[in-house]
């Protein structure tokens, strides 16, 4: 089955959304003390250097596979 182009963009929007929703949501957390220690701080971390990062890339990468004629 091939995604059409609309599907593509589609997929990486709900990424983005996602990715910024959970990032709101941590920001909060950590903001206002809610979940602290060091699993927090781990997770936290994990978050920023990695997590975080994989998910913009794979909506990068679905929008330029939009933009690839023929898939």
């Amino acid at each position: 089955m091939n995604l059409s182009d609309a599907q593509f963009m589609a997929a990486a929007f709900q990424i983005r959304a996602t990715e910024a929703a959970l990032t709101s949501q941590l920001s909060r957390l950590r903001d206002t003390q809610q979940w602290t220690g060091p699993d927090a701080e781990r997770f936290y971390t994990e978050w920023e250097t990695d997590v975080r990062g994989r998910m913009l890339s794979a909506a990068m990468k679905l929008e330029a596979l939009s933009l690839v004629p023929g898939l």
